[in-house]
């Protein structure tokens, strides 16, 4: 049975997508896009790995035209290499992406998403620690910056040894898990990998705060199967 990966709407937060260098997360960007999109959110696209006209062409095959979406202050992106170029570094990308956030064009829009593309490409730009731990904690307080429902989508390799103690940090803090696993039983024609899509409880109606006592739920696994402008997930 064909299913949709999870309800954008139903979630909040930093949702942490996990993959290894052989097997790369990197098409859920576009399908979480498409998705945002069609919920009405305002997409902050911080652009890491790939550019725009990328984002353009793996959107129209599912149904989007991101340069109409561009148009009308829907998406608006922000180029890392002109970011870091000018001084301040990986402060300056917060200041746009804030200023970005905050823009009020569509007070109909249902809330912000902010996607960083590559944290593990972005990770190797960065100068210091203490910019890169500034960086982190900015995506995990995005609530105080967009004052309503929001979601901050992190792509990242998890077997890379030099990053294993920031993404240990953000698996604590996020909200939503999506990790993708190559096939138990090996390569397969009909089924590209799976997926495991993990959330954490609410500790009540009011907060969703992570903490000790808000553990990560069983996940829910899921196959994937990649062609031409198409994903499809199904149990």
């Amino acid at each position: 049975m064909e299913l949709r990966l999870l309800d954008i709407e139903g979630i909040h937060g930093v949702t942490l997508a996990r993959d290894k260098l052989d097997l790369s997360a990197a098409f859920l960007i576009p399908y979480l896009l498409q998705l945002a999109l069609s919920a009405n959110f305002k997409v902050v696209l911080v652009l890491v790995q790939e550019s725009s006209s990328h984002y353009q062409q793996a959107l129209r095959k599912l149904g989007v035209n991101l340069a109409d979406c561009i148009s009308t202050s829907q998406v608006s992106t922000v180029s890392i290499a002109a970011s870091l170029c000018a001084e301040g570094g990986l402060e300056s990308v917060i200041q746009k992406v804030t200023q970005l956030c905050q823009e009020t064009s569509a007070p109909q829009r249902k809330g912000v998403c902010v996607f960083v593309d590559s944290l593990t490409a972005l990770y190797g730009l960065t100068s210091s620690p203490q910019e890169w731990q500034a960086f982190l904690h900015y995506c995990q307080a995005l609530a105080c910056v967009t004052k309503g429902h929001y979601l901050c989508v992190l792509v990242a390799h998890e077997d890379v040894k030099d990053d294993a103690h920031w993404i240990r940090r953000l698996r604590h803090a996020a909200q939503t898990e999506i990790e993708v696993r190559a096939l138990e039983s090996g390569a397969s024609q009909d089924v590209a990998g799976q997926v495991l899509l993990t959330t954490r409880k609410a500790s009540g109606t009011m907060s969703r705060e992570v903490s000790a006592s808000n553990p990560l739920q069983e996940p829910q696994k899921m196959f994937f199967k990649l062609g031409a402008g198409d994903i499809r997930f199904f149990q």
